[in-house]
């Protein structure tokens, strides 16, 4: 976040980086700092309204949440999200939506976050990218009607995450390749498992309890999941009454409920 004292003079917050809109409080002394060069020869301003609009597109070639403007009468700031790139493969994502080049930088990263498991709401969208309130329900909402999201739970529980249709159901395992000449112990082999929701994932854990009391250990192997999903797939089915904890012997299994 960028602060400076004073407000915009002679244009709104909405017009920075327009071609050609610009404004000065002092014209004369404007021209003059134009003609101005320092001893390398570079101009003290350009007074060609370029700056703020070259900013913006290179944050917007790059993937990046475009900066907020802040004019407050007496102080302009200037708030630039933390999230910063997205990766490439996330861009590869979005590339294949239907509605991408109508989403905006806003609602592309909100996307690639759910994407990655984040369930946003209301105010925690708002933390993360800068945007008032009827903006953050306005975003979200239009993420449900085009149908890349869901909202889940009503009124100040309502979470929203990714449209079941753009999850991967049976994620891959992908090994990381080793060196040439190095062969890995099997510690050291990394995987990668893309996000399932854990509305799919509940659904998944009741197809595999059907069978018979299973533990966290023996449904992520079976489900190639990490523990913490299953964990969280489990408490949801808990709070539904739709499984029951059962222990013999130390050892912790979850069947269902007739």
């Amino acid at each position: 976040m960028l602060s400076n004292p004073g407000g915009l003079w002679g244009l709104t917050a909405s017009q920075l980086g327009v071609n050609k809109v610009s404004s000065a409080r002092n014209g004369y002394l404007s021209r003059i700092c134009q003609n101005v060069r320092t001893v390398k020869d570079q101009r003290v301003i350009e007074l060609l309204s370029d700056g703020i609009r070259i900013v913006l597109d290179r944050v917007k070639a790059a993937g990046m949440v475009p900066p907020q403007f802040l004019d407050q009468g007496i102080r302009f700031t200037v708030i630039m999200p933390n999230n910063t790139l997205l990766a490439k493969e996330d861009l590869d994502w979005l590339s294949q939506l239907s509605d991408a080049r109508t989403l905006s930088d806003k609602q592309r990263h909100a996307l690639v976050a759910m994407r990655h498991g984040q369930r946003w709401n209301n105010r925690t969208l708002r933390a993360e990218l800068p945007m008032d309130s009827s903006e953050a329900r306005t975003l979200l909402a239009d993420l449900v009607e085009r149908k890349l999201a869901i909202a889940v739970g009503d009124n100040k529980g309502r979470t929203y995450e990714l449209a079941p249709e753009l999850v991967a159901v049976a994620p891959d395992l992908v090994a990381v390749a080793p060196e040439p000449g190095l062969e890995p112990a099997a510690e050291e082999i990394v995987t990668k498992r893309p996000y399932v929701s854990r509305k799919i994932t509940a659904a998944r854990v009741v197809e595999v309890l059907k069978d018979g009391p299973t533990s966290v250990k023996e449904l992520s192997s079976m489900l190639q999941l990490t523990p913490r999903q299953v964990g969280y797939a489990l408490a949801d089915l808990e709070s539904s009454k739709t499984v029951r904890r059962e222990s013999d012997n130390s050892v912790v299994r979850y069947s269902l409920i007739a």
